[in-house]
Parts: structure tokens; C-alpha cells; sequence
């Protein structure tokens, strides 16, 4: 026997949307993984839905989204009752054993999300047909519009899962250029050369842009002496390399003592008060 539209109920995955939520009680970093892929609307329940706004604030301002920050943040705001108080949160902790497929759990709650829209579309459409006395040019505009709206739901999922094998792609064609380069010389490094071989073979191919490369030792252990080996190798180069020098504790007058022990081949500059 069929079933009418109207008595069917609207397509929901509460047990994912408690398991999202719960996610990001649980795991601080986890909503980072579902913030650009599941928006408020998209949660059925809309208890749940002013739990993730809070969620979705907190992170915007770089704090923690832990139990204690989105009772304090719902609190602040008079929706803590709103929401079932203390008792509601306490439950979605409980319920979730970990953070781990949060993303999957996300595209499970937009899919459902997505086909509410489709039938609340399909709903409109109807009306639409039944309009006998707007012109049918401007129904069917009207009709188009809906129809195109959903198209941006399928985009989102589409960059959703897609991202992956598309930095995998990128990352092979870098590994290639990295085995054709290999192939013309024996000593060939992605990075930027240390002067260090064995050094440039634990980092992986020498300095990377961007990095952050801390020399850790007991005092008098070289730490100065190895930074500044590592600068004459940079700055000699063929690439003509720069290297920017500061120092905190040793005057300039030994830097420049260092570096000429090192015959560099320039003038240092000293920046001292």
C-alpha cells in the first residue's frame, strides 16, 4: 500500500548529529575536520543546532569547544536550558567513544539535510504548477531557480570528499619531479642544502620554506658555531643564498670573528644597540 507524502516524515540521522556534536565535546581539534563541510542548518534538531553555533563561535575565536567552554558560552547566552542544560551536553560525551570519523558522521547529516531540501524544492514546485494565473515563462524561471539551488549542495559534497585525491595527485607529480631530478645528479636535494649531507638526508632534503628548525644542545656544545657553519653553507650557494643572522647573547664582534673564521665571502652586518 502506498504512503502518502504527507504522512511520511522528513529524512534525519539524529544518531549522527549526536555523534558530531559529541566529537567535538570530546576532541578539541575535531571540529576543524567538519566546520567547512556542515553548517547549523544542516542539523534536523534545532537543540542541536544552537549547540553547534556555540561550537562553530568558540572556534572562530580560537578557544577550546570542551564541555566546559560550550556550557559557559550557552550559559552566557540563556540558551543553556534552551538546549536541555548540563544533562543534554553530559549526554552526547557520554555517547560518543571518539572523534575519529567526525568528517564521515558530517557528510552522513548533509545528506539527510540535502534531501529535505529536495523535497522541500519539489514541494514549492508543486505549488508552482498550481499558479494558473502567473504566466508559465515565469513559473518555469521560478521552477529553474530551485532546481539550480540545489546544485550548490552537490558542489559542497563534492569538495568534501574529493580534496584528498587531489592533494595525492599533487604529491605524486612533486615525488616524480623529485625522481627526475635524482636521476640527473647523486646529490640532488628537494630543500635547500645544509652543506651537511647526512643532515640534509634527516630533514628530509634539506631546509623547506616556511620551517621552523630549532638547534637544541647544553651550553658551549657548538650550538653557535653549527648555526653559523649553516649560514656560510647557505650563503655559498650557487643559488646565491641569504642568510639573516641575530644572536642574543653573542656580541657582533664574535659573530663577525666566527664568520670570517669561516672565510665567508661578505661583509656582516652587526645590529647591536
Amino acid at each position: 500500500m502506498a504512503v502518502s507524502l504527507v504522512d511520511k516524515i522528513m529524512p534525519s540521522n539524529i544518531d549522527a548529529e549526536e555523534a558530531v556534536l559529541g566529537g567535538i565535546l570530546i576532541d578539541p581539534i575535531a571540529i576543524k575536520r567538519v566546520a567547512n563541510i556542515l553548517h547549523p542548518e544542516a542539523l534536523a534538531i534545532t537543540v542541536h543546532q544552537h549547540i553547534y553555533r556555540a561550537a562553530l563561535a568558540l572556534h572562530s575565536k580560537d578557544q577550546p569547544t570542551d564541555l566546559m567552554n560550550i556550557t559557559t558560552f550557552l550559559d552566557d547566552h540563556n540558551l543553556l536550558e534552551v538546549v536541555g542544560g548540563l544533562t543534554k551536553l553530559v549526554m552526547l560525551v557520554d555517547r560518543t567513544v571518539s572523534a575519529v570519523n567526525i568528517d564521515q558522521y558530517a557528510l552522513l547529516v548533509v545528506d539527510k539535510f540535502v534531501r529535505r531540501e529536495l523535497i522541500k524544492a519539489g514541494n514549492d514546485i508543486v505549488q508552482l504548477g498550481y499558479e494558473t494565473s502567473s504566466e508559465l515563462g515565469a513559473i518555469l524561471n521560478k521552477v529553474e531557480e530551485k532546481i539550480f539551488a540545489l546544485n550548490k549542495y552537490k558542489e559542497e559534497r563534492q569538495k568534501a570528499i574529493q580534496p584528498l585525491s587531489e592533494y595525492c595527485g599533487e604529491l605524486w607529480r612533486y615525488l616524480d619531479e623529485i625522481e627526475e631530478e635524482r636521476l640527473k645528479t647523486a646529490n640532488y636535494f628537494p630543500g635547500i642544502s645544509t652543506g651537511f649531507y647526512d643532515l640534509d638526508d634527516l630533514l628530509g632534503g634539506g631546509f623547506y620554506r616556511g620551517e621552523l628548525i630549532v638547534i637544541g644542545g647544553r651550553p658551549g656544545s657548538g650550538k653557535t658555531a653549527l648555526a653559523c657553519a649553516l649560514g656560510y653553507n647557505i650563503a655559498s650557494l650557487p643559488t646565491n643564498g641569504r642568510v639573516l643572522m641575530f644572536s642574543m647573547e653573542m656580541p657582533g664582534r664574535d659573530l663577525a670573528a666566527r664568520l670570517r673564521g669561516l672565510q665567508l665571502n661578505i661583509t656582516p652586518v652587526i645590529l647591536e644597540e
